[in-house]
């Protein structure tokens, strides 16, 4: 959330970057190779030369498309990013950082975003069918043809500000 004292630090084990690197054209997904004392390498992925998992590092990427069906985001710092019709589905969001974020027609069905702030990301048709929204912050998010049956609220600040507790 905005006002962290570790926004902006670097996870010991985690880093955002670019690289030479080869990965499979069909799913543009490449796994690093198993390391001891990294518990969470299996969570950790490379898009198109981008690693991302727990607690990543990564403003301004661009990861249009990307395929990150039930992966373990959480903590990402994804402030400013282009996710634009990304499968999230499933994906382990919480307390990321998606603030500015552009996830248009990004699919999030069943996402655990749980104290994500999403302060003005664009949502415009993004599917959030079933997604955990307790105690995000969606402040100046844009929500228009936004897919929300049943997502859950607690504590879940809107984009007027307003506070929704409808499931808490």
């Amino acid at each position: 959330m905005e006002g962290d004292p570790t926004a902006g630090e670097h996870h010991p084990s985690m880093r955002c970057g670019r690289g030479r690197l080869a990965h499979d054209a069909a799913s543009g997904v490449e796994w690093p190779e198993p390391q001891q004392n990294r518990s969470n390498v299996a969570d950790a992925r490379k898009i198109n030369g981008i690693e991302v998992g727990p607690h990543a590092n990564c403003p301004g990427v661009t990861l249009n498309n990307a395929r990150l069906s039930g992966a373990n985001l959480y903590c990402i710092n994804l402030r400013n990013a282009s996710l634009v019709e990304a499968d999230l589905n499933g994906a382990y969001l919480a307390e990321a950082k998606l603030i500015g974020s552009n996830l248009a027609g990004a699919k999030l069905a069943g996402a655990n975003l749980a104290g994500a702030n999403l302060q003005r990301a664009v949502l415009i048709g993004a599917d959030l069918t079933g997604a955990n929204l307790r105690r995000a912050d969606l402040t100046g998010a844009q929500l228009g043809g936004t897919v929300l049956v049943g997502a859950r609220f607690c504590h879940t600040i809107m984009p007027d500000q307003r506070l929704r507790n409808t499931d808490c």
